[in-house]
């Protein structure tokens, strides 16, 4: 994934370009956070687990279709992204599962946490269980020297939201993430199935006459967990 190595640099610059890196950490996180693979053809697949937002065990995939939008609506490009989960690792007492490129995730009694690329790293934190309109702060940005962290933040919206995607029928629980930095867009929807994982994400751009359009879908396609 050349794209997300790419914005993944973007994470190491020093924290005077904290607010102009923003936009490209978020398009980063996006990449990392979704997808599926090898399911059949089944509309209503049954939650293995309801009691965490995201099954982690070792041989779980996914595969999302990824596509990107002009501010018109036309299609600029769309591709598949695969996650695998491909091992484990214990770091301070900590049991994390880890992805094909390289993240470390952790189910907690909490909720969801993603860390990118290392359990000290830039990371994204999703509360669960959680009430309709829950706020949290969700992904955290470290400082170069490990001593300053920046938080964004989410809001549970709904619990119960049915999306339909390629890979089935699903009650999702809607979550929006908000972003307090200047010039940045109100912020992007996530829909996770519980015992399933992420299903589908929309991520808002501006236009340079300040309205915002759907620039960027993520959309599950197929999907195994155990």
């Amino acid at each position: 994934m050349i794209l997300r190595i790419i914005l993944l640099k973007r994470l190491n610059q020093s924290t005077s370009n904290m607010q102009s890196s923003v936009k490209y950490i978020v398009y980063a996180l996006l990449l990392i956070a979704m997808l599926t693979a090898g399911c059949d053809d089944t509309t209503a697949p049954t939650n293995k687990s309801e009691l965490i937002l995201m099954p982690l065990a070792i041989g779980n995939h996914w595969i999302a279709k990824v596509r990107w939008y002009n501010p018109d609506g036309t299609l600029v490009s769309a591709r598949l992204d695969t996650l695998n989960i491909i091992d484990t690792s214990t770091v301070g007492g900590k049991l994390y599962h880890i992805s094909n490129i390289g993240d470390y995730y952790r189910n907690d009694a909490d909720g969801l946490r993603i860390f990118y690329g290392s359990p000290s790293g830039n990371s994204n934190y999703i509360k669960f269980p959680a009430a309709v309109g829950d706020t949290f702060n969700s992904i955290a940005y470290v400082s170069d020297d490990g001593d300053d962290t920046t938080f964004t933040w989410m809001e549970l919206m709904a619990t119960d939201i049915l999306i339909s995607v390629p890979a089935g029928n699903f009650k999702c629980y809607h979550y929006k993430y908000f972003d307090d930095y200047p010039g940045m867009p109100e912020g992007f929807n996530t829909f996770i199935a519980p015992g399933i994982g992420f299903v589908k994400r929309e991520y808002f751009g501006d236009e340079d006459d300040g309205n915002s359009f759907t620039e960027q879908t993520f959309v599950l396609n197929a999907y195994q967990v155990k």
